[in-house]
């Protein structure tokens, strides 16, 4: 939500995300946060339709330059703190642009804390400017088990949403525990 997504770009990506909430299943649970200069978590996890799209509906531009590896990191770090389900992955947008002043979370820190909870990044980048930072979004998805899409306008990112929501609702998770041999 940080300024270069005012006007268009942010209405764009509130329709995409309000189609996906809308075409989730009952038992899928989904939170969100936002970042711009700072990380907010817009909602906790929740199953509620009416209540994610409302949260959606409310996301305006705050102040401050894109902390996306701050953000990603967050993200990831709420997981950890209050997500119940198991099957879990991270949907960054962004222009893949991080403008963090601190610097304190990189990219190859926010890749090994996504690998150290086996949580996949998938990355949707969505930008008309600087497409060069783009790369940053690719790479996360790629060194993390996740997929990058570039969307050049608002129906490439709705279609990217909707890719999205398939692959999910394809994937299965297949758990076992290794015995030791004796």
């Amino acid at each position: 939500v940080a300024g270069s997504m005012r006007g268009e770009p942010l209405e764009s990506i509130k329709l995409a995300l309000l189609g996906c909430i809308q075409d989730k299943r009952p038992i899928d649970e989904i939170a969100i946060a936002a970042f711009a200069g700072d990380w907010n978590l817009i909602s906790d996890f929740s199953r509620e339709t009416a209540y994610l799209q409302a949260k959606i509906a409310s996301l305006s531009v705050a102040p401050g330059n894109t902390a996306m590896y701050y953000g990603a990191h967050k993200s990831l770090e709420q997981f950890t703190k209050t997500a119940s389900n198991k099957a879990q992955v991270v949907i960054l947008l962004g222009d893949g642009k991080d403008e963090n002043p601190v610097g304190s979370y990189t990219e190859a820190g926010v890749i090994g804390y996504s690998n150290s909870l086996s949580i996949p990044i998938f990355t949707v980048g969505y930008t008309a400017v600087e497409k060069q930072y783009l790369q940053s979004l690719e790479h996360l998805a790629d060194q993390t088990g996740g997929l990058y899409q570039y969307a050049n306008n608002p129906i490439e990112l709705k279609n990217h949403y909707e890719k999205l929501r398939r692959i999910l609702m394809n994937s299965s998770i297949l758990s076992y525990y290794v015995v030791e041999k004796a």
